[in-house]
C-alpha cells in the first residue's frame, strides 16, 4: 500500500461520500481544500472524512483531488489494490500531463471526467485499467504505455506519439490512431513488421525479436530503430533521402538486398573521411553502428571502415569471396555482384587518392602568400602582426576543427585560435580565413574582438583574439549554482548576447552555432559572442564532438533547410533555458522503456517534428519563460527578431548603464 505524509487534521463533514466505499477502505488519499486544513500537499482523511494525524498513513482508496494544483500530476502506487471509484482529477485548466505508475488496477467510475486538456498520459507498471475515449481525451497527442499486462487494442484517435514499452506485445498493435507520427514498441517479443501507416515517420523496435525486415516501405521515415534485435535480413526496404537516423547497434546483418532507388540514397554523399574514430559525421543519414553490424570476415582495413560508414553493401566490402558462388544473393539484387564490387574497388581508390591528397595538403610548406592561387591570404595582410611576439602557454577547449589556446600577445592574455592538424585542408583553411576576415570587420562591445592573426604558412594561421577571463557561459553555470547567480544577474548577460545578435543581423549575418560555449564572460568586458566560422559542412561534424551542437539548433537547419537570422533566435531561446536550469538543453530527459537519458538522435527527430521543447524551472520569471517560447516556435515567422527581443527586455528593466548594469 501506499505511504504518503498527511497533514494536520480538519473538520469532519455531516455525511462523508466516502463512507459508502467497500469496508475494506479505511483510508483515502485527498487533495480538497474542504478536507485538509492545508492544501499545500493534500491529506488523508478517514470514511467519515476526518483529517488523520500524522506521521504516515496507508490508504486504500483515492478520492477527491480537486485542488491539487502541482503539475504534472502524479500518483505513485506500491503494486497494492486501491480504490479507483471515487477519484476526481484535478480541476486546474493547466493539468495536461497525468502520470500513472505502479497499481494492479486501475479501475474509474463509468462517471470520471477526464481533464479536457490532457495532452501527454504515461501509464506504467499497471496491469489493467479503464481507457479513455477519444471524446473524453480529445487534446491528447502522447500516450505512453510501460509494462501493461492486458492488450490495448484501440487508441484515442488524436493520439500522435505512441509508446508502448515492455508489454509482452507480440504484434503490433491492430488498431493504430489515424494521425500517428511516432511509435515505440521498444522491448516487446513482436517477431514481425506489417505494413506501417503512411503518417508514421518514427519507429522504434529496439530489443524486439524482429529477425528480418522484408516488403516494406519506409520511405516517409526520418527516425528508425532497430538496435538489440536478432535481425539478420532486410530485403525490398524502401528508404528515402527523408531517413535522418537509422540505429543498428547490437545487431548482426548476414544480409541487406535493396532496390536501385535505396542504394542510390544510401551513397549520394561523398564517403565521410575515415580513420579511427569510423566518423558518420558527414553521412546524409546517420547510421549508428558497430564493430558487430558489418561482420569482420576480411582483412581490407579500409573497405571495412568504408562498410561501417556506409554501408549496407557490407557483404560485398567485407566478405566478398569471388570464389564462392553461393555469397552471391548477399550482394545488391539489382545493381548485382559486378557492380558492388567495382563500387567497393572504386570506393578504395577514391579513399586512397583523397587521403593523399590531404596528407600533401597537410605538409606543403607555402613559402608566400601566392603559392596556391585558390588561397587568398592578402585579406588578412592589414591584421598580420609578428609571431615572435606571440607565445601558447595551454590549450583551453577543441572543437570539432579547430583548437583555442591560452597565450600571451604584446605581455597581454590573449585567446588563440588554431586548426586541428588533421583538418589543414585547403577547404579548412579557407574558411579559417574567411572567419578572420569576417571578425575584423566587427565593432561591437558584444563580439569577441580581433586583435590579430599571424602566421608562417597557411596551415599554421593563428588567429589572436581578446581573452575573456571568465570563461564560456556553459561552465559557467556549471560552476555557479541557481542560488548564486539570480536572474537580477542573469538579464544583464542576457540583454548583452541579444545586443550581439542585433548588431550581427544588422549586417545580415547569421551566427548559426548560438550556444552556451560559444557565449563567453569576462569580469570586466561583459559578456560576448564568439565563433563565428561555422558552416554546413562543420554542423555535420559537430555532432560527433561532445553534447551535439544539433541541441541548441532550429528544426530548419537539422533539416538543412534554407534559414534565415531566425534559426540564431531559436538557438538563443534554448540558451534562456540553460540560464534557467544550469543544466544542458534535454538533459533532464530519459528513455522511457529504459530509463536511460534520452538519445541525442531521438532528441533531434522530435525537435524537428515539434514534439519537444527545452525545460524551464519554476523560478523562472514567466515573461522570460514567455519570451523563450516564442523564439523557439517551430516556424521562424512565428519568432521575435533580435531588435524585437532587445525592445522587450529593455521594456522590463529600464536601460543599461555603461557598466551593463539595468538602472
Amino acid at each position: 500500500m501506499l505511504r504518503l505524509l498527511a497533514v494536520v487534521c480538519g473538520a469532519v463533514s455531516a455525511k462523508c461520500i466516502y463512507d459508502a466505499l467497500p469496508p475494506s477502505v479505511q483510508v483515502i488519499a485527498v487533495w480538497n481544500a474542504s478536507l485538509c486544513a492545508s492544501v499545500a500537499d493534500g491529506c488523508f482523511v478517514n470514511r467519515s472524512c476526518a483529517e488523520l494525524p500524522k506521521p504516515q498513513h496507508e490508504y486504500q482508496a483515492v478520492g477527491d483531488y480537486s485542488d491539487c494544483k502541482k503539475m504534472p500530476f502524479r500518483i505513485n502506487g506500491a503494486d497494492k489494490p486501491v480504490d479507483w471509484t471515487m477519484f476526481v482529477a484535478p480541476r486546474t485548466t493547466n493539468l495536461t500531463n497525468l502520470i500513472l505508475t505502479h497499481f494492479p488496477q486501475v479501475e474509474f467510475s463509468p462517471t470520471f471526467q477526464w481533464p479536457q486538456r490532457l495532452a501527454n498520459l504515461t501509464i506504467s507498471h499497471i496491469d489493467n485499467m479503464t481507457w479513455p475515449k477519444s471524446s473524453q481525451v480529445p487534446q491528447l497527442i502522447e500516450l505512453n504505455i510501460d509494462k501493461h499486462a492486458v492488450p490495448i487494442t484501440s487508441f484515442p484517435a488524436s493520439v500522435k506519439s505512441l509508446s508502448y514499452t515492455s508489454s509482452n506485445l507480440t504484434s503490433f498493435p491492430s488498431e493504430l490512431p489515424p494521425g500517428l507520427t511516432s511509435l515505440v514498441l521498444d522491448g516487446n517479443p513482436i517477431t514481425s513488421v506489417p505494413p506501417l501507416p503512411p503518417t508514421l515517420t518514427s519507429l522504434s523496435i529496439a530489443s524486439t525479436a524482429i529477425t528480418s525486415l522484408e516488403n516494406l516501405d519506409f520511405s516517409n521515415l526520418t527516425f528508425l530503430d532497430i538496435s538489440s534485435t536478432p535481425l539478420k535480413t532486410i530485403k525490398n526496404v524502401i528508404f528515402t533521402s527523408k531517413m535522418v537516423t537509422l540505429n543498428l547497434t547490437n545487431v548482426t546483418l548476414d544480409n541487406w538486398s535493396i532496390d536501385l532507388g535505396t542504394f542510390y540514397f544510401i551513397n549520394r554523399n561523398d564517403v565521410p573521411t575515415l580513420g579511427a574514430s569510423q566518423s558518420l559525421a558527414n553521412l546524409p543519414v546517420t547510421l549508428v553502428l558497430d564493430d558487430f553490424t558489418c561482420q569482420d570476415r576480411a582483412s581490407w582495413d579500409i573497405p571495412k571502415a568504408v562498410c561501417r560508414t556506409k554501408f549496407p553493401n557490407c557483404t560485398v566490402c567485407v566478405g566478398y569471396d569471388p570464389n564462392q558462388k553461393k555469397k552471391v544473393n548477399y550482394t545488391y539484387i539489382i545493381v548485382g555482384v559486378a557492380v558492388g564490387v567495382l563500387f567497393c574497388i572504386g570506393l578504395f581508390v577514391w579513399y586512397c587518392r583523397r587521403r593523399r591528397a590531404q596528407l600533401d595538403s597537410a605538409t606543403k610548406t607555402y613559402s608566400t602568400l601566392t603559392d596556391d592561387p585558390d588561397l587568398d591570404l592578402k585579406r588578412l595582410a592589414i591584421y598580420r602582426v609578428q609571431e615572435k611576439e606571440l607565445q601558447l602557454e595551454k590549450l583551453l577547449g577543441a572543437g570539432a576543427f579547430a583548437n583555442v589556446w591560452l597565450g600571451t600577445f604584446c605581455g597581454d592574455s590573449v585567446a588563440v585560435k588554431t586548426l586541428q592538424e588533421h583538418h589543414v585542408g585547403l577547404d579548412h583553411v579557407q574558411s579559417f580565413v574567411d572567419e578572420i576576415q569576417l571578425m575584423g570587420g566587427f565593432n561591437s562591445p558584444s563580439v569577441v574582438r580581433l586583435i590579430g592573426v599571424a602566421w608562417t604558412r597557411p596551415s599554421d594561421l593563428k588567429c589572436i583574439m581578446e581573452y575573456m577571463d571568465c570563461g564560456d557561459l556553459r561552465d559557467y553555470l556549471v560552476r555557479n549554482r541557481p542560488e548564486t547567480f539570480p536572474w537580477s544577474d542573469k538579464l544583464t548577460h542576457v540583454y548583452n548576447i541579444v545586443e550581439g545578435l542585433v548588431y550581427l543581423h544588422s549586417l545580415d549575418i547569421i551566427h548559426r552555432d548560438i550556444k552556451s560555449r560559444n557565449i563567453l564572460l569576462d569580469s570586466t568586458k561583459g559578456t560576448k559572442l564568439t565563433d563565428f566560422g561555422i558552416s554546413k559542412e562543420d554542423i555535420q561534424a559537430t555532432m560527433t564532438v561532445g553534447v551535439g551542437t544539433f541541441r541548441w539548433m532550429a528544426p530548419e537547419v537539422i533539416q538543412s533547410q534554407n534559414y534565415t537570422t531566425a534559426a540564431d533566435i531559436y538557438s538563443f531561446g534554448v540558451v534562456l533555458s540553460e540560464f534557467s536550469t544550469h543544466h544542458l538543453p534535454y538533459e533532464d530527459l530519459t528513455n522511457p522503456s529504459n530509463g536511460q537519458p534520452m538519445g541525442d538522435t531521438s532528441i533531434m527527430v522530435k525537435v524537428v517534428a515539434g514534439e519537444l521543447q527545452p525545460t524551464f524551472t519554476s523560478d523562472c520569471p514567466e515573461w522570460i519563460h514567455d519570451l523563450a517560447r516564442q523564439c523557439i516556435a517551430l516556424d521562424p515567422k512565428d519568432r521575435p527578431t533580435a531588435a524585437q527581443v532587445a525592445h522587450r527586455i529593455l521594456s522590463k528593466l529600464g536601460r543599461p548603464s555603461h557598466t551593463g548594469v539595468f538602472v
